[in-house]
């Protein structure tokens, strides 16, 4: 792991259908994120809304298409320069969607580099949904399927035209449980490892982890996109989607630990944080509290 950790926040939530995620970035920082990490670090602030957006013909079942392309791509390039400066990047979210931004950056600095990537996807949701299977629209359910090349075009072009599209067996996903019908086909013939809760209950965590973690060299960068929705609401209810029955937080500090000690974390999300529905700043205090522990020494 770089010993440097460039910092940076996307203020919006267009890809989900509560607003409040947009103000996530100020929750966590105003929660004491950046104090918290001792490693070498700098704010880069946030990206700034773009000044216009693309004007597509078909919008499909993808609500605001333009801008979220627009988004995705100052995103990008954020997260392009912040490694190219030399920095690990940690992006707050913001909703989901932005992983297409913040992860098609980080894969194609991997590629271009020669680095096996391994990506952890905490989350209740699979987020593979396409236009098609999607029963909302929104496309915070659709960024791993675009990553991997489906789903609306103008994203799918965009991270083709970045550099080409991830391959599906990177994604190793803990937490799932809320997956829509036809994305849990997709799903199944993907060739992800997904660890459903039930799978958590069965297997427990640690061995879980221990197949996750069985991949990993000395080549290897972790990206670890952490929805804190992957966590049980009734520890973490300030979230866009939250979903019951989910992680405990002795189960969800193992995780961290296991990517602490790996020590190959290259880069990191942190999305869906929500302080419209947070109780007094419970869910931003957890976040702060866990994100901030990978990033001391």
């Amino acid at each position: 792991m770089k010993k440097k950790i460039g910092i940076c926040g996307i203020p919006s939530s267009l890809g989900c259908a509560l607003p409040g995620t947009k103000n996530g970035p100020n929750a966590l920082r105003q929660a004491g994120l950046i104090g918290q990490i001792t490693l070498p670090h700098h704010d880069f602030g946030d990206v700034q809304e773009p000044q216009e957006y693309p004007k597509f013909n078909s919008k499909d079942n993808a609500k605001h298409l333009d801008a979220l392309t627009a988004w995705n791509t100052a995103l990008y390039e954020k997260v392009e320069e912040i490694i190219n400066r030399g920095y690990a990047p940690l992006v707050l979210g913001g909703d989901h969607a932005y992983a297409m931004g913040s992860l098609g950056a980080v894969g194609h600095h991997c590629m271009k580099n020669n680095k096996d990537l391994l990506v952890i996807w905490f989350d209740a949701h699979t987020d593979f949904n396409t236009p098609e299977t999607s029963p909302t629209g929104n496309i915070h359910g659709m960024p791993v399927r675009v990553l991997t090349g489906q789903g609306p075009a103008p994203l799918v072009n965009f991270i083709k035209d970045k550099g080409g599209f991830l391959a599906e067996n990177i994604f190793n996903m803990i937490g799932i449980r809320s997956v829509d019908e036809g994305e849990q086909i997709a799903v199944d013939q993907s060739q992800m490892s997904v660890f459903t809760m039930a799978d958590v209950r069965q297997q427990g965590i640690d061995q879980v982890l221990e197949t996750i973690f069985a991949k990993v060299t000395n080549n290897t960068h972790i990206h670890f996109s952490f929805d804190i929705d992957g966590i049980d609401p009734s520890l973490a209810p300030g979230v866009g989607t939250p979903v019951e029955h989910g992680l405990s937080l002795e189960q969800t500090q193992k995780v961290f630990q296991a990517i602490k000690q790996s020590g190959r974390l290259g880069s990191m999300d942190v999305v869906e944080l929500n302080p419209d529905t947070d109780n007094q700043d419970q869910t931003a205090k957890l976040a702060v509290e866990l994100v901030s522990s990978l990033f001391t020494e």
